[in-house]
């Protein structure tokens, strides 16, 4: 089928990942609107799954890195088979990524070498969350956290332009645009041109209320590179009004969505639901459609911030399960709508990647594993701009430990009542804890490591701190 004496290269449109753990195969920002479907490798004994991802990455194990790796130009393909002593599984994987176009075969060596990045020896970003204010126009009942726009901090830009310049270099491939509200920021504009600039997909998330003028303009030439996640709580302009304390906020709101949709951008609507607008899902989903969205999700109110404030019984959340699965099936083929954390909690859950796979950076450069954390409790370090990649070095132990941990889960948890409050999150176990919803003794998941490393306030125990 294949001439096994030329020599194998990995096409140069992929960049190879390397994480400690992990890999991905990547398709270079100028080939994206071109990407072929990519291979994930699944374990030593099933390296090849057969399953194939349309989609701009995959992520795989280490045997995959170490086949890619010897594609590089130098080798025929019978010298990497006879290196595995012709193994099977090995030859079809390789035969595959012929196949995808991943693995090209050459008459004459290559010098040109391969497009290898990041690292086996300690975590750097795959995706960040980057804060561009902890500032708001909005004074929203279920917000995790609430500054006052009086003492708003704003990100330096031009040290933010120098770090995402340099860890772009290595294994930055996402950047989510965040905050408080990040169109309040004065270059707001101008710092999503930069990173757009770099190949970088952005996902900007914003309560929609305001954007800064001509940004549409300015940045509908990369509308395929920007995912905007506009909230919207209601199709009721009064309840969403009500909830996002601002007379007007849903006028607004909608007015913009419909500018992002005019511009050609892909918009997914966000709806924050609670035990009062749960029946408003259908309606809210439906206006979306009408709006141009590509994109709905719903996810329930987070228990921290103001958000502690909002009780969810348990006959809340199946009430929300039931509603978001009449609403997922009505609208099957007309727009994609998932509900956030769904899944069997009968299933093993995975790690979301805080703090090993994603970060969030502050505007005060204060390193955390993700948005939902605590800005002085959760702080990993702060990163130095100039040198980005010595911050994870430095503080390899921390991320290690957290592409460790396993979330509360129906393995570990069993029946507990308070699963469907803390799974699949960490810091929301963390919270059961804290707010005495969960004797500590008595949390199957909450072990010792987890009370140092989490930083958990043990009632009548006293702070634990051991990681500084």
């Amino acid at each position: 089928m294949y001439d096994i004496n030329k020599y194998a290269i990995l096409n140069n449109h992929y960049k190879l990942l390397e994480f400690p753990t992990y890999g991905v195969l990547q398709v270079k920002s100028d080939n994206m609107k071109n990407r072929d479907r990519i291979i994930q490798i699944d374990g030593k004994e099933n390296i090849e799954k057969g399953l194939f991802l349309k989609q701009a990455s995959s992520f795989i194990n280490h045997d995959a890195v170490e086949l890619f790796k010897l594609c590089n130009g130098s080798k025929t393909l019978k010298e990497i088979f006879e290196m595995f002593s012709n193994d099977d599984k090995i030859r079809q994987f390789l035969f595959r990524a012929i196949e995808r176009n991943h693995v090209s075969l050459v008459d004459k060596p290559s010098v040109d070498g391969l497009d290898v990045r990041g690292t086996k020896d300690f975590f750097l970003p795959l995706h960040m969350s980057i804060e561009l204010t902890d500032g708001c126009n909005l004074n929203c009942k279920y917000c995790y956290r609430r500054e006052d726009i009086r003492k708003s901090t704003f990100i330096d830009s031009e040290k933010l332009k120098v770090m995402v310049e340099k860890l772009n270099k290595e294994t930055l491939s996402m950047v989510e645009i965040t905050g408080g509200e990040p169109t309040l920021h004065p270059h707001f504009t101008e710092i999503l041109k930069y990173i757009l600039e770099r190949g970088i997909t952005v996902g900007v998330l914003t309560n929609g209320v305001k954007l800064p003028e001509n940004s549409t303009e300015e940045l509908e030439p990369y509308a395929d590179k920007i995912i905007w996640g506009v909230s919207l709580d209601s199709y009721d302009p009064e309840y969403h009004d009500k909830f996002r304390g601002k007379k007007g906020a849903w006028e607004s709101t909608v007015k913009n969505i419909k500018k992002l949709v005019n511009h050609n951008f892909f918009v997914r609507v966000a709806m924050v639901v609670t035990p009062e607008n749960i029946d408003q899902l259908d309606k809210t989903a439906e206006l979306s459609v009408n709006l141009g969205a590509r994109f709905f999700t719903f996810s329930a109110s987070l228990p921290f911030g103001k958000g502690k404030n909002i009780e969810w019984k348990e006959e809340y959340a199946l009430k929300l399960f039931e509603e978001g699965n009449k609403v997922i099936k009505k609208y099957e083929g007309i727009i994609p709508i998932v509900q956030e954390e769904s899944g069997d909690l009968l299933k093993h859950s995975k790690n979301c990647g805080a703090g090993w796979k994603n970060f969030t950076v502050g505007p005060d450069f204060a390193v955390r594993p993700c948005v939902m954390s605590e800005p002085k409790r959760d702080v990993i370090g702060i990163i130095d701009p100039d040198n980005p990649t010595k911050f994870f070095e430095n503080h390899k132990e921390e991320t290690f430990f957290y592409s460790k941990i396993v979330p509360p889960n129906r393995e570990i948890c069993g029946d507990c009542e308070l699963l469907h409050f803390c799974w699949p999150c960490i810091l929301r176990a963390r919270k059961a804890v804290e707010d005495g919803l969960m004797d500590i003794d008595k949390c199957k998941w909450m072990n010792d490591s987890y009370v140092e490393f989490l930083k958990v306030k043990v009632p009548n125990r006293g702070d634990k701190n051991v990681l500084k």
